[in-house]
């Protein structure tokens, strides 16, 4: 390889780097929701099951279960906060890492999700694909569960909001 070709490497990558947007904030990708689904509703669904990692550590992890409006589906939910200082209450503006088990997820969030760093965990083949419906201008956001599990949260108090 020359030196013109390692360049030109170089100077791709750092391209790449920067068309990469930044991580979005839990409350960010909760108003890109409301802009990218308008018309889904995620107030009949339930939260089950919810376990709180982390609350006196940098690095906050609520898993929670959330039932469907179909009796027998419950899907797992994942979020994660992280902060510089333990004097810092867990709120709403820190930026978030998200994941969900539902199939709306993979198919219209994760690969957006991915791409700006608010995917949770390694990704998996499907979240390297751009949807081809709904979402298709590739804003970061989260599903209905999701956005459950944030109210839920929010409503007990484990984050501020």
């Amino acid at each position: 390889m020359t030196l013109l070709e390692e360049f030109r490497d170089i100077i791709k990558e750092l391209v790449e780097e920067a068309l990469i947007e930044e991580k979005e904030s839990l409350l960010g990708l909760a108003k890109n929701f409301e802009k990218v689904f308008p018309a889904s509703r995620y107030d009949d669904l339930r939260p089950e099951h919810r376990k709180v990692y982390g609350e006196d550590t940098t690095e906050l992890k609520i898993v929670t279960q959330i039932r469907g409006s179909k009796k027998d589906q419950a899907y797992s939910t994942v979020l994660v906060l992280r902060r510089n200082d333990l004097d810092e209450e867990w709120n709403a503006d820190m930026m978030a890492e998200v994941k969900c088990s539902c199939p709306a997820f993979k198919y219209y969030n994760a690969n957006a999700d991915w791409k700006s760093k608010n995917f949770y965990g390694r990704p998996d083949k499907w979240a390297k694909v751009s949807p081809k419906k709904l979402n298709l201008s590739g804003t970061p956001t989260m599903c209905k569960h999701l956005m459950r599990a944030t109210k839920q949260a929010i409503e007990d108090g484990i984050i501020e909001k």
